[in-house]
């Protein structure tokens, strides 16, 4: 939801924006998309490219040899990658699994460092249990090699109400952390106190 509303936000912002989608758990969700857009700006969908990944090692060949070409063809101001550890939780050996994630990251600092674009991954965090203390430890489901590639984390979590969640910046460079609420309603996210 938080990256379908950042991608409707910029298509809508600013005329010129493209942005590459790349999803790896669920299909691309065209409706909620266009009810974050608003039908008046349907069109904006022709500005999105979608890409759709099932398998790792089709996912690291579109990331060593074909999103730098288009990169350079479609000038993408915003690459969401929905679901970075999907796929990579299809290779059984720990070390293939280290150099694909690897291999992701490096195309991702390429392109970010070659062209004006901003990247958003998510990932699933993971519950594990804290000797110290009675509550559990939330740690990245792919664990420091994901951690120490990322210049912002944010961390969304389901409240006990219903289409309300909690964002946490857990690190940056650049704002204090800050934690708040927002829901999620038919049309847009929206703050709690709004």
């Amino acid at each position: 939801q938080l990256c379908l509303q950042l991608a409707a936000n910029l298509l809508k912002t600013d005329s010129k924006a493209k942005v590459l989608f790349i999803c790896t758990q669920e299909r691309f969700s065209i409706d909620r998309m266009v009810s974050f857009l608003g039908d008046e700006n349907s069109s904006l969908l022709d500005r999105i490219h979608v890409e759709y990944f099932l398998d790792p090692e089709v996912e690291l060949h579109f990331f060593r040899f074909v999103i730098h070409n288009l990169m350079n063809e479609f000038k993408y101001s915003l690459i969401i990658y929905d679901g970075i550890a999907s796929n990579t939780r299809n290779i059984d050996n720990v070390f293939q699994k280290a150099e694909n994630l690897y291999n992701i990251l490096f195309s991702f600092r390429y392109i970010f460092l070659t062209h004006s674009v901003c990247v958003v991954l998510t990932n699933q965090i993971s519950d594990v249990p804290n000797d110290l203390e009675a509550e559990s430890i939330k740690v990245s489901a792919l664990g420091l090699t994901l951690e120490n590639n990322v210049n912002i984390k944010i961390q969304v979590e389901r409240c006990k109400i219903k289409n309300e969640r909690i964002i946490t910046l857990k690190k940056s460079l650049y704002t204090p952390l800050l934690s708040d609420r927002f829901i999620i309603s038919d049309k847009h996210l929206k703050g709690c106190c709004e």
